[in-house]
């Protein structure tokens, strides 16, 4: 049996609304090789295409992130894995070959935290206030067992919705995995790692549990905790009773049937979980000061920290290095706001973080921290934010690095994602 080939031009010319903004090279979207059998003929593709059993880009350049860069290459994919990858690679005969001459193969980049996915709390609903919250917005707390915004028992996995406009966005931009997860409460919930495809939402899920999220902001107005001396003081008990929680269930296993056994609770138990599995614990530092309490919380809960936020990590790096703890740095890089009188002073603070925070991710480099980015409002924001770090030193390679093998390795699915490699998803650009 004969391969059927397809030109890269054609190939582009088919999928070319799926160009990343601002790149140099031409792209290609493995989401979009199913109906590449049907472009190649000049047809429309139809509502559900004929999927070949394999699909093979020949003679692309190929940067794997975890290996060499292979200049002249070949990736087979099959049902959806990376079969093989290299210079010497045998194609297959029913293979769809996309002729990859002049094109450049990436790992998809990685969001490494988002709400992609997820339903977008109505205005005046309140912060504590989303899909699958079951607590009304404002409810103060009458009792220990009165836990306001705290919603570990929410998983995004099972709130995943596939009509959020964005994900096609994001895809588009070259964006194929993402970890999602509730932006509201104090324990906002389980983030779950997804592939930004189409699809019913189940099939989007590559793991969850992924994450564990705190926030640091209280209901200010609406009851206790409303003070982050309240908030930090609430969430250090909800972890001493995650604790109490765990030893009375293992304690109640040796007791003799008959007796009164411990209650189970829907939020301590995933807490409990998030301590004994090992969990991303994800706390929130961006300033200095911030920073170091974050990385306190984190010891003292006894979680797997992650510190998210970090423009100004430039400045306690070593401390980072030393905990060992990753970094999810904020792209949304600090701007002079726009309706201020142009004339005013401003703070030295001000000016200072301005122009040192696109640094950080160069100083975590140089440092060994491992870091991943979030936070752009698009994707081509995303890029040129990075491309900010880059013009602040941060090497070209660590940075592509920190969109794919580092985030998929702080969330622990590097051996699914993040790199061109045989066996894992095949999340191309």
């Amino acid at each position: 049996m004969r391969t059927s080939s397809i030109s890269a031009d054609a190939a582009f010319r088919y999928i070319r609304r799926l160009v990343l903004p601002g790149l140099a090279v031409p792209v290609l979207m493995a989401a979009a090789l199913a109906a590449l059998p049907q472009a190649a003929r000049g047809q429309a593709p139809s509502a559900e295409p004929q999927r070949p059993p394999f699909f093979a880009i020949t003679n692309a350049r190929i940067v794997t992130v975890s290996g060499p860069v292979i200049e002249s290459g070949t990736v087979v994919i099959a049902n959806g894995l990376i079969a093989a990858v290299g210079t010497n690679v045998d194609v297959p005969p029913e293979a769809w070959v996309i002729d990859g001459e002049g094109l450049t193969v990436y790992p998809g980049l990685f969001d490494a935290l988002t709400d992609l996915g997820l339903e977008q709390p109505s205005a005046g609903a309140g912060a504590a206030r989303t899909a699958g919250a079951t607590q009304a917005a404002g409810s103060q707390a009458d009792g220990p067992e009165d836990r306001p915004m705290t919603y570990p028992y929410r998983a995004a996995a099972d709130a995943l919705t596939s009509d959020d406009s964005r994900i096609a966005t994001w895809r588009e931009g070259g964006f194929t995995t993402a970890m999602t997860i509730p932006s509201d409460g104090l324990v906002t919930g389980q983030g779950a790692v997804i592939s930004l495809r189409d699809g019913e939402p189940q099939q989007m899920v590559v793991r969850t549990p992924a994450a564990m999220r705190l926030n640091l902001q209280g209901a200010r107005g609406r009851g206790y905790p409303g003070s982050l001396f309240g908030v930090i003081a609430y969430e250090k008990q909800l972890f001493l009773d995650a604790d109490r929680y765990a030893r009375a269930m293992v304690a109640d296993e040796a007791r003799p049937a008959g007796l009164d056994r411990a209650t189970y609770d829907r939020t301590l138990e995933p807490v409990h979980q998030a301590v004994a599995e090992r969990w991303p614990v994800l706390i929130p530092g961006n300033e200095p000061k911030e920073i170091h309490r974050a990385l306190a919380m984190g010891g003292e809960y006894g979680v797997a920290t992650v510190v998210y936020g970090g423009q100004q990590g430039y400045d306690i790096v070593a401390e980072l290095a030393q905990a060992g703890v990753p970094v999810l740095v904020n792209l949304d890089w600090p701007e002079r706001a726009r309706d201020v009188d142009p004339e005013a002073d401003e703070q030295l603070s001000s000016l200072r973080d301005r122009a040192f925070s696109p640094s950080t991710p160069k100083a975590l480099h140089d440092a060994g921290v491992t870091f991943a980015f979030y936070g752009a409002s698009s994707p081509r924001d995303a890029l040129e934010n990075v491309r900010k770090a880059i013009e602040a030193g941060l090497p070209a390679d660590a940075a592509l690095r920190a969109l794919t093998l580092d985030a998929a390795e702080i969330y622990g699915v590097a051996d699914l994602l993040g790199s061109v490699e045989r066996g894992k998803i095949a999340s191309l650009v």
